[in-house]
């Protein structure tokens, strides 16, 4: 295996081509979570990361991509997000798609992937970074810094026995 380069990008277009590596990559690390969720409820959910859809959530602030040579194996997007449940009305940072092939992960790729995001996120004044975790990415984001702010039920994924699945949103306030 070839040493993991990082691409960052703030205006990189994402185009079809692009869009359909990053699926390429979202597909089987949403399926490897299948221990913890119904693969039938998986497969409703990458709906929203085919690149049709994708582009529907427009031009991410960042754009965090992992190679293995010329083979894409993790992606982070960081968008403009306000939230208006904190104290005062303030502009923050999102964190989605952060994701890393099965075969690559316990790296350190997805923790590279989301340390960019946030030094990114600092470096153009973002006070607060959110996300939402799921069982498999809660302890990462943790790890990093984060705090759990409150759960949520995900209309898309399903544990195995029927019951919506638990969505853990995160944040971290950056000075």
């Amino acid at each position: 295996m070839a040493e993991i380069n990082f691409v960052t990008g703030t205006s990189r277009t994402l185009d079809d081509k692009l869009l359909g590596e990053v699926y390429s990559v979202v597909a089987p690390s949403m399926r490897s979570n299948s221990r913890y969720y119904d693969p039938a409820s998986i497969e409703a959910a990458l709906q929203a990361y085919e690149p049709r859809r994708f582009r529907e959530w427009g031009q991410p602030l960042l754009s965090v991509f992992a190679y293995d040579g010329k083979k894409l194996v993790g992606t982070g997007f960081l968008k403009n997000r306000k939230f208006e449940n904190v104290a005062t009305e303030t502009e923050g940072g999102y964190l989605f798609g952060v994701f890393v092939l099965p075969e690559y992960q316990g790296r350190g790729i997805g923790r590279k992937i989301i340390e960019t995001q946030i030094e990114h996120a600092k470096r153009v004044g973002i006070k607060i970074l959110r996300g939402n975790a799921s069982e498999a990415s809660l302890k990462l984001l943790q790890d990093l810094g984060f705090v759990e702010v409150s759960k949520h039920e995900d209309d898309a994924l399903k544990y195995e026995d029927g019951r919506k699945a638990e969505l853990h949103t995160v944040e971290l306030r950056l000075q």
